[in-house]
């Protein structure tokens, strides 16, 4: 056997019907038993090309091993070799670019498909079945590449009854997803677990399942079609118990793509602001004492909650951002929600004896000068004349903090303002990523492992989908009926 077909082999007797590096223990064993099976060792996998000379751990690919190591390694580093075989690999004999381990993997994926096809058996039982149409839409609709090759690794391996009872019986059973469902174990289960690069799970199963279902594979923002009407899927089902525990399901928020980045919605920059100006004002001496209630020896209990010593939200979020170098960073978790919610309801509760809606403070500007903050005497705003003269009383003009500067500072932010608009602009920011993807439906698996639901949610209840969590720049929310 040439190394080409070592690779093919070892791929059809691999559970994923591929490997991709670092290659784990178990697929390096497997490789080994194609080798030893052939009467081979890895040097099949050396090319002949290269450079000789001698061959190290920290030597790049290109120097062959020593005789001695040979004889003292038989393994011969089978793992930098079968990369080497990768790179090697080209798909056309006049290709002159040197290809990467994931083009050299691609083409040979490419060859395994050409030929690798499914059981001539299939085709027969589709017919005794009376169901060779829906097959062969079913064949002619699969994703080409990895998600086909796995899926005739799969359905190859089924015996007869299995594929009589189970994959034809259910083949395009229902017309489409509309409502929940319950994935049942065994062969369901199996097909739902297929998860082939370029699909997630469940895909598979969507495609065997509903009429003239297609997976779209990467090439559009939603994952699986059926008959014009797009579904997004995701996965969050539980895992497979392991060493003696029992199964559990998975509670994750869902995660989008660049729909969900924070950086286009307004919530997210008032989080940033509110982060500057707590920032700026901290820097300033004694600048919480002058905020109402914060007379040294008689502050109020809300003015504590939010500047005292002892667990403050001003020194929690403060920590967030200068210790834990978190918020700023695009993560905001459950505890940063609750306590951004408090900072705003509580700032508002401060305030909220201060309702005049009479201007007290003016900005001084000029070409050459540092604008200047002017506290003045509180005056009408509809006082003020389009032009000419008009008296106004200065209570300070030095620019430093006051009372009423730094009150205005803070009110500037959105939610002090208004702290109930918080949440309600977080959830209108998950109901418009939403709204505005292309799917239809969402198709949600939650969950044990064994116990599988196929939740199908309208994006019409695009409202009911939850805000979660913030995480690497994108925005993190649960499905209704979580």
């Amino acid at each position: 056997m040439d190394k080409e077909s070592i690779i093919r082999e070892w791929f059809y007797r691999l559970p994923k019907g591929y490997a991709e590096p670092p290659y784990t223990k178990a697929e390096m064993d497997i490789l080994h038993e194609v080798l030893n099976e052939n009467g081979l060792n890895g040097s099949v996998f050396v090319n002949e090309a290269i450079d000789p000379g001698p061959k190290r751990n920290f030597k790049p690919y290109g120097d062959k091993y020593t005789e001695y190591e040979k004889a003292t390694n038989p393994d011969l580093k089978e793992i930098d070799q079968l990369d080497q075989a990768f790179l090697d690999a080209k798909p056309v004999k006049d290709s002159k670019k040197k290809h990467s381990i994931g083009e050299g993997h691609n083409w040979l994926i490419e060859q395994l498909l050409k030929e690798v096809d499914f059981d001539e058996r299939l085709f027969n039982i589709a017919i005794e079945q009376d169901k060779q149409g829906e097959f062969d839409r079913f064949v002619a609709l699969l994703p080409e590449g990895e998600p086909k090759l796995a899926a005739i690794k799969y359905l190859n391996s089924l015996d007869d009854k299995t594929l009589t009872d189970k994959f034809f019986k259910g083949l395009y059973s229902d017309k489409a997803p509309t409502t929940t469902m319950k994935l049942p174990g065994g062969f369901e289960t199996d097909l739902f677990n297929i998860d082939a690069k370029g699909i997630g799970k469940g895909e598979l199963w969507g495609a065997w399942k509903f009429e003239g279902a297609e997976v779209q594979g990467g090439t559009e923002s939603f994952d699986l079609q059926v008959i014009g009407t797009k579904y997004e899927v995701k996965d969050y089902s539980g895992k497979k118990a392991k060493d003696g525990k029992s199964e559990a399901e998975n509670k994750n928020a869902i995660r989008v793509g660049v729909e969900g980045s924070v950086s286009k919605y307004n919530f997210w920059n008032q989080i940033l602001e509110t982060v500057n100006k707590l920032k700026k004002a901290n820097a300033v001496k004694n600048v919480w004492r002058k905020l109402p209630g914060g007379a040294e020896g008689a502050e109020s209990a809300d003015w504590k909650k939010l500047f005292g010593k002892e667990d403050s939200l001003k020194d929690y979020i403060l920590d967030r951002v200068e210790k834990q170098v978190k918020v700023v960073t695009g993560e905001f978790n459950k505890t940063d929600t609750k306590k951004f919610i408090e900072f705003y309801t509580t700032m508002n509760k401060l305030f909220k004896e201060i309702g005049s809606t009479e201007v007290n403070q003016i900005s001084a500007r000029g070409p050459n000068q540092k604008p200047v903050s002017i506290v003045i005497d509180p005056v009408p705003l509809e006082d003020f004349p389009d032009s000419g003269e008009f008296t106004i009383n200065i209570s300070d003009r030095t620019g430093g903090a006051t009372p009423v500067s730094v009150i205005n500072f803070f009110k500037e932010l959105e939610y002090v303002r208004k702290p109930e608009s918080f949440m309600r602009d977080i959830n209108a920011a998950v109901a418009d990523i939403i709204r505005q993807g292309e799917a239809n439906y969402w198709m949600v698996f939650r969950g044990k492992a064994s116990d599988i639901t196929v939740k199908i949610i309208n994006k019409d209840r695009a409202d009911e989908f939850q805000f979660s969590t913030i995480s690497q720049n994108g925005i993190k929310f649960i499905e209704p009926g979580e």
